[in-house]
């Protein structure tokens, strides 16, 4: 079963048992053979974490991997940044490719924690449902954010000439 399929499937459950079946898949991915001997990373004792730390230090391989992409940077930019070796940004390059699928279980959970968690947060109707459409990834990324901003500016002022608003 593909992971989208096991995520719609998923969706049909409660959310408990949807929180069951995320910590169970972790567990499987993780009882699988270690076949890597990673020099730069380390297990560390979490509750459901399963996925790889930077040895000394309380850092998500996955950490670095997901901001190197969100910040388009190189592993030389990484290594600046986190102030690691050229060596240990490659390392954690190379096990979050090969274990992307753990790391999206591990963010699965996460989500789904705080999501099980909604009745201590008091969300009012209106953060539920921005909420609940995060969840089912109705959101789509703009292809050009800047042309949406300019457009809606566009539509705002012809709102404040319509109805002759005075700013």
């Amino acid at each position: 079963m593909l992971l989208q399929e096991l995520k719609e499937q998923a969706y049909k459950l409660s959310k408990s048992d949807r929180l069951d079946l995320i910590a169970a898949l972790v567990q499987s991915l993780q009882n699988q053979v270690e076949i890597d001997d990673w020099q730069y990373l380390a297990k560390r004792n979490h509750p459901w974490r399963k996925q790889l730390y930077v040895k000394g230090q309380k850092l998500l391989a996955s950490t670095i991997w997901l901001d190197m992409i969100a910040n388009e940077m190189s592993i030389e930019d990484a290594s600046d940044n986190w102030d690691l070796p050229l060596a240990a940004i490659d390392e954690v390059v190379r096990y979050c490719e090969s274990h992307q699928n753990l790391l999206k279980l591990e963010a699965e959970i996460g989500f789904y924690k705080l999501n099980y968690n909604n009745e201590k947060l008091n969300l009012d109707n209106d953060e539920q449902k921005l909420l609940d459409n995060i969840e089912h990834d109705n959101w789509v990324s703009t292809p050009d954010s800047k042309l949406e901003i300019k457009r809606f500016q566009d539509i705002a002022k012809r709102q404040v000439s319509t109805q002759k608003i005075e700013l």
